[in-house]
């Protein structure tokens, strides 16, 4: 065979040996890895072990909320057995009291207690806001509104959240934000609260359009809460399942080996629930104060959470408060319809297969839906080739995205906005995720096709009513922040008028 003819042979047996020899290097980075992964499994896993000779519980005291670290612009009413509560060290009031106005205006309730616990910014404007809004109004509803500061503070006693903070510098956590207790504070409202036998606490960034009594009112069956199931996702995307169970058998051999009685003792870890089981969201959580307290949550809570210290952050996978909170509860709590959390509200896009997911959903909830999922989904395209348009004009002018430092996730041409086909009959939005509804100015929210942000489908699709209270679907398809505009009054982006 002639030189010539044996180069392009050449060439290739070498392309391949050069290939063989990276797929050689990357099988084995792969195994070192797997091997530091296994070492420092089998370190966590004796960390779990030495944990059993530790007391690292310790129980709540009845008069742990009345140390004089909580301060309320008006002393929180005793007399009241169901409180909404919400908490938040953000520094911008407008959320919190889109939170509450929403609440407020759509209960039949005569009267509704609101405790809002929140950091030192926003204390001053939650108040002027909660003042100016009831004497513009008018008094139709007994609301009493107390703004309460210092309840980190009041956190910051309590050993497990001390001992959180160990994981400042640590990389394991990238979000240093859910380090802060009032990330944990919901687990500790039913001993703050202590005087109410019910209590719903709400994350600050939803907008409630049911009424609240009927949770009020509520059979919970015993439950020590309630929340809304969310099977869209497992335990084992939160939690290392092999460590969890490590920790539980080394603290129930403890436990178990010793006499004692009463509130003072760690009570017996209860069996690790499996890796299959629904989340739930802790957004929106009723809690029935008087179980809570009895089954001792909050304090097996926070033995979890010095765990995952102890663990140096190997024993929750996603997540630093919410994780704790699956694990204590699983399986033992009251399922919330779930027009109680309609989730995902702060997302912007959406995949070609998941929308597919969530259409078949919304055809076995509504019997409508099939009649406009065809003109749904031309209406999505076309919103979509408008964003992406938009976006690639902004970048062609050297300016930002509409969506900051997000990528386009329009280009590709399998991408939607997000829509929620369940907003019509949903009692509570939520607006968990990037896009937030009060960094979006109103002028934007109400255009018929926004630059951002999730979309929502209002359109009644039940099977008793399929008739669309707002005629076609471009219509019935508009932003869902536009509902969170409505309880702010004339406030913009961020609590500018």
């Amino acid at each position: 065979m002639a030189p010539r003819a044996r180069l392009p042979r050449l060439a290739a047996a070498l392309l391949l040996a050069a290939a063989a020899r990276a797929m050689s290097a990357t099988k084995k980075r792969k195994q070192i890895q797997k091997l530091k992964e296994l070492r420092a499994s089998e370190w966590a896993h004796r960390r779990a072990d030495k944990s059993a000779k530790k007391t690292m519980y310790y129980g709540i005291p009845d008069e742990w909320s009345r140390r004089g670290h909580i301060a309320c612009s008006r002393e929180i009413d005793r007399g009241g057995d169901f409180v909404v509560a919400v908490a938040s060290d953000a520094p911008d009031a407008v959320p919190i009291f889109a939170a509450i106005n929403s609440t407020a205006a759509n209960t039949r309730r005569r009267r509704l207690d609101v405790v809002a616990f929140v950091g030192a910014a926003a204390a001053g404007d939650l108040e002027r806001l909660v003042e100016d809004h009831l004497r513009r109004e008018g008094a139709t509803l007994d609301l009493r509104v107390s703004v309460c500061r210092g309840l980190d503070d009041q956190l910051q006693l309590r050993p497990a959240m001390r001992a959180l903070q160990m994981l400042g510098n640590s990389t394991r956590v990238k979000r240093k934000e859910l380090l802060s207790p009032f990330n944990f504070a919901a687990f500790y409202l039913p001993h703050v609260l202590a005087h109410a036998a019910r209590i719903l606490y709400l994350d600050t960034d939803v907008v409630v359009r049911g009424d609240v009594d009927e949770l009020a009112r509520m059979d919970l069956g015993g439950k020590p809460a309630a929340a809304v199931e969310d099977c869209s996702q497992v335990l084992r995307k939160y939690i290392d399942f092999p460590l969890a169970e490590a920790y539980r058998a080394a603290t129930a051999r403890r436990v178990g080996g010793r006499a004692c009685a009463g509130d003072g003792c760690e009570p017996m870890p209860r069996e690790t629930p499996g890796n299959a089981t629904c989340v739930f969201n802790r957004g929106v959580v009723l809690f029935e104060g008087r179980a809570w307290r009895a089954q001792r949550l909050a304090e097996r809570i926070e033995r979890l959470v010095v765990d995952f210290v102890h663990s140096k952050g190997a024993l929750f996978r996603a997540g630093v408060s919410q994780p704790p909170f699956l694990l204590a509860l699983a399986e033992n709590y009251h399922k919330l319809d779930g027009a109680w959390n309609v989730r995902g509200l702060g997302r912007d896009a959406v995949g070609l297969p998941e929308w597919r997911a969530i259409a078949a959903s919304a055809r076995r909830a509504f019997g409508g839906f099939a009649g406009v999922e065809r003109d749904l989904m031309r209406r999505m395209a076309a919103v979509a080739r408008l964003r992406d348009a938009a976006r690639a004009a902004a970048l062609a002018r050297g300016a930002a995205t509409p969506a900051g430092r997000v990528a386009n996730p329009y280009a590709r041409g399998d991408h939607y906005p997000y829509v929620c086909p369940h907003a019509a009959s949903a009692k509570i939005l939520h607006f968990n995720g990037e896009v937030k509804p009060w960094r979006m100015a109103r002028a934007q929210v109400s255009h018929p096709t926004p630059a951002e942000g999730a979309l929502c489908l209002w359109a009644d699709l039940g099977a008793a009513r399929r008739a669309h209270r707002c005629g076609t679907v471009e219509a019935c398809l508009t932003s869902c922040a536009g509902e969170w505009h409505r309880y702010v009054g004339g406030l913009g982006p961020l609590g500018e008028p």
